[in-house]
C-alpha cells in the first residue's frame, strides 16, 4: 500500500492540513483544519472499502446538522470517522462531504466544507439525506433549519420546525467515484457551488477525526469493514456511539423487515417502482429548476455587474466632463480676469502716457511762454537801454554845445580891449552881455562832467548869438 501527497486542482475546496509533516510523508491520519489554505490531499493506490450501513443517532437539540461518516487515511491505512451531529459555524450553513476520488491514477481525497449550498461530493450516497446529490435532510429558512423527519431522528428532542418528504436512497455503497465505483460528474450549479465562499471543518469535527484517528478499533484492516462505532450523537461522543451490535439488530430488523416485504403484492412492488420513478423526475426536475434558476442568477448577476459598471462607468464619464467643464470655465474666467487686468494696465499706461505728454505739453507752452515773455522783456530792456543812451547821448551833446559856446564867450572876453568906437559901445555891450555871466558860471560845473567823446560827436561849434556868427 502506497500513499503519496498529491495537488488536486479539478475541484477547488477548502482542505484540511495535516497534524504533522511527519504523519502525512507516512500517509499518517488525514487530520484537518478548519483554516487550512493549501489544496494539498493525502492520495493512496488502494480504494477505500465500502460505505457500512448504520443508523443515525438522535438529534441531540435543534439547530444541529448531521455530517455523515466517511474512511480516512493514516499510518495504519484506511480508518473509520464516524458520523456525527455537527452545530454548524454560521447560520444558514450546509454541509459538503468529502470524498475520494480517481485522479492521476491514485485515489484522492477531497475534504469537506461549509458554505450556503451543498456543492459536489462524488455522488457517494452517504444516506440520511446526501443521496449523492445535494441534500434532502432539511433546508434553511427565517435562519432557522427546518427538519425531514423521513431521513432525521428526532428520539427525545422536541423540535417544531419539520416537515416529511420522502427521500429515495439507491442501494449502493461505493466510497469513492471512479472506475469500479461512483460514476457521476458535477453539475453547472455544482461547479458554481465550488467557487463560492467555504469554510473548512470547525473544531469538533476535527476533533472526531483526530480521537477516530487514534482509535485501532476503527481501522479497516482490524474492523475488516464493519468499524465498531458507526455514529455518535456528539462530537467526540465515543462512549454514547452506535455500535456494530446496534448495527446487526438493524440489520435483523431489515432483514426481516425485507422478507415480509416480499410477501408484499406485485402491485404494491410497481406502485413503488412508480413512485421512485416520480421521485426520480421530481429530483431531475428539481435539478434542472436549481440548474436554472442558478444560471437566471448567475445571468441576473452579470447583468446587473454590468449595469453597475456601465453606470459607474457613465457616473465617472459624466464627473470627468464636469472636470473637464469646470475647468474650461475656470480657464476662461482666469483668462477673462487676466484680460481685464492686461485692459486696465494699458488704460493706466495710456492714462499716465496722456497725462505725461499733457504735462510735457504744459511744460513746452510755458517754457514757450516763459521764453516768450522774457525776451519780450529783453527786447523791452534793450529799448528802455537804447532809449536811455539816445537821451544821454543827447544830453550830453546838448552839455557839450553850451560847452563849447562859454567856451568861445569865454575867449571873446579874454580878446584885446576894443577902440574908442569900441569902448562907447562897450557898456551897451556889457549891459547887454550883463544877464549871460551867472548862466556861464551855472553852466561851468557841467563842463567838466561832459564826456570826451561828445566833443567828436558833434563837429559844430557854437554860434555867437551877439556877433551872429
Amino acid at each position: 500500500m502506497k500513499a503519496r501527497a498529491t495537488t488536486s486542482s479539478l475541484f477547488p475546496k477548502r482542505t484540511w492540513l495535516a497534524t504533522s509533516i511527519a504523519a502525512l510523508l507516512t500517509a499518517s491520519a488525514l487530520v484537518v483544519s478548519p483554516h487550512a489554505q493549501a489544496r494539498v490531499f493525502v492520495s493512496v493506490n488502494i480504494a477505500p472499502p465500502a460505505l457500512p450501513v448504520y443508523e443515525q443517532p438522535a438529534l441531540p437539540g435543534s439547530g444541529y446538522l448531521w455530517t455523515p461518516g466517511y474512511w480516512g487515511y493514516g499510518s495504519g491505512g484506511y480508518y473509520w470517522i464516524p458520523g456525527t451531529w455537527v452545530q454548524p459555524p454560521f447560520a444558514g450553513g450546509l454541509w459538503t462531504p468529502g470524498y475520494w476520488g480517481w485522479n492521476n491514477n491514485a485515489y484522492v481525497f477531497n475534504n469537506g466544507y461549509w458554505g450556503v449550498h451543498v456543492g459536489y461530493y462524488g455522488g457517494i450516497n452517504y444516506g440520511f439525506g446526501y443521496n449523492g446529490a445535494g441534500y434532502f435532510g432539511g433546508y434553511w429558512g427565517h435562519g432557522r433549519f427546518f427538519y425531514n423527519s423521513s431521513v432525521n431522528r428526532f428520539g427525545g428532542v422536541r423540535v417544531t420546525n419539520v416537515y416529511n418528504r420522502t427521500v429515495i436512497n439507491n442501494d449502493n455503497h461505493f466510497s469513492y467515484n471512479g472506475p469500479g465505483g461512483v460514476d457521476r460528474r458535477p453539475t453547472q450549479s455544482e461547479l458554481a457551488y465550488s467557487h463560492e465562499r467555504h469554510t473548512g471543518p470547525n473544531s469538533s469535527q476535527v476533533r472526531q477525526q483526530t480521537l477516530a484517528s487514534h482509535n485501532e478499533s476503527l481501522r479497516a484492516s482490524v474492523n475488516h469493514g464493519t468499524p465498531p462505532i458507526m455514529a455518535t450523537p456528539k462530537a467526540g461522543a465515543f462512549e454514547h456511539a452506535n455500535t456494530t451490535a446496534d448495527a446487526n439488530r438493524n440489520e435483523v430488523r431489515q432483514t426481516t423487515g425485507a422478507k415480509a416485504a416480499e410477501k408484499t403484492t406485485a402491485r404494491e412492488h410497481t406502485a413503488a417502482e412508480r413512485t421512485a420513478a416520480q421521485t426520480n423526475r421530481a429530483n431531475e426536475h428539481t435539478e434542472a429548476t436549481e440548474k436554472q434558476a442558478s444560471e437566471r442568477a448567475s445571468t441576473e448577476a452579470k447583468q446587473q455587474q454590468a449595469s453597475e459598471r456601465a453606470s459607474t462607468e457613465a457616473s465617472e464619464k459624466r464627473a470627468s466632463e464636469r472636470t473637464s467643464t469646470e475647468a474650461e470655465q475656470k480657464q476662461a474666467s482666469e483668462r477673462a480676469s487676466t484680460e481685464a487686468r492686461e485692459k486696465q494696465t494699458s488704460e493706466r499706461a495710456q492714462t499716465n502716457a496722456a497725462e505725461s505728454s499733457a504735462r510735457a505739453t504744459e511744460r513746452t507752452e510755458a517754457a514757450k511762454t516763459q521764453s516768450s515773455e522774457h525776451a519780450q522783456e529783453e527786447r523791452s530792456a534793450a529799448a528802455t537801454r537804447s532809449a536811455d543812451t539816445t537821451r544821454t547821448n543827447q544830453q550830453a551833446a546838448a552839455s557839450h554845445r553850451v560847452a563849447q559856446h562859454h567856451t568861445a564867450q569865454a575867449r571873446q572876453h579874454a580878446a584885446p580891449r576894443p577902440t574908442q568906437q569900441a569902448r562907447s559901445d562897450a557898456p551897451h555891450n556889457q549891459r547887454a552881455e550883463a544877464p549871460r555871466a551867472p548862466a556861464a558860471r551855472a553852466e561851468a560845473p557841467r563842463q567838466g562832467s561832459a564826456p570826451r567823446g561828445d566833443e567828436k560827436q558833434s563837429g559844430e561849434k557854437p554860434k555867437d548869438k551877439d556877433h551872429g556868427g
